[in-house]
């Protein structure tokens, strides 16, 4: 079983910072070849609150840049997330090519800024990508793109999806509601950083996911490996 676990929303925000980061070194201990994909925000920013860009939290920074690089892998996941003073995600949901291209250039620099290796693959914010904003992915040079293979997602990509050269579509979302993690070949489970989403990955969910990993036979990968 190929398995690819990732995590949004990393960021210098007190609620959907790096504490559980600390879950995913516990499960280190019991898979020493566990992988995890990290996609962080450059300056996340939710409705009526200030933006955490990461170049004003150096903690941050040299918390992440101290994860080790054969366990860890940084991901694009939007600058603002979602749009200041509008809604909380979905920032890539009405770009069209040219400011789809130069939000992605602003994210490349910041985090070129702050030393921070990152992967050539995104997930947008919500999933949401317009046709434009595949195009100025294509041109930046990201190699993949973690889609939602469903509605209302999909409907932003009005066929896109199709004429990408990598597209890997997250396949498991473990939450309050329906926690059982699914048994199949190639899953990409994903969680949350945010404690107040349903997906957060809390202890609960490390727990659940630790039994799951010990009653399977897991092959751990990047995101560009599955």
């Amino acid at each position: 079983m190929q398995i690819n676990l990732s995590i949004d929303d990393i960021s210098p925000h007190p609620r959907s910072s790096t504490k559980c980061l600390y879950r995913c070194f516990e499960l280190i201990k019991d898979f020493p070849s566990i992988k995890f994909t990290l996609f962080i925000p450059t300056a996340y920013t939710r409705i009526n609150e200030l933006s955490y860009d990461i170049r004003n939290f150096p903690d941050f920074v040299k918390e992440i840049n101290s994860l080790p690089k054969t366990i860890f892998e940084i991901g694009y996941h939007g600058h603002f997330h979602g749009v200041p003073g509008e809604f909380n995600r979905g920032e890539f949901t009405f770009l069209d090519y040219k400011t789809s291209l130069d939000r992605l250039l602003l994210l490349r620099k910041l985090f070129n800024t702050c030393k921070l290796n990152v992967s050539p693959i995104f997930r947008p914010p919500g999933f949401s990508l317009t046709p434009g904003g595949f195009i100025a992915c294509k041109e930046i040079g990201i190699k993949v793109l973690s889609l939602y293979p469903e509605s209302p997602y999909r409907l932003t990509y009005l066929g896109e999806e199709n004429n990408f050269d990598r597209v890997v579509f997250m396949n498991c979302y473990p939450r309050v509601d329906f926690p059982d993690i699914k048994k199949i070949n190639t899953l990409s489970i994903m969680y949350h950083a945010c404690e107040w989403d349903k997906n957060y990955f809390s202890e609960l969910r490390k727990k659940e996911l630790n039994v799951f990993l010990k009653d399977n036979t897991p092959n751990f990968c990047f995101l560009e490996e599955l």
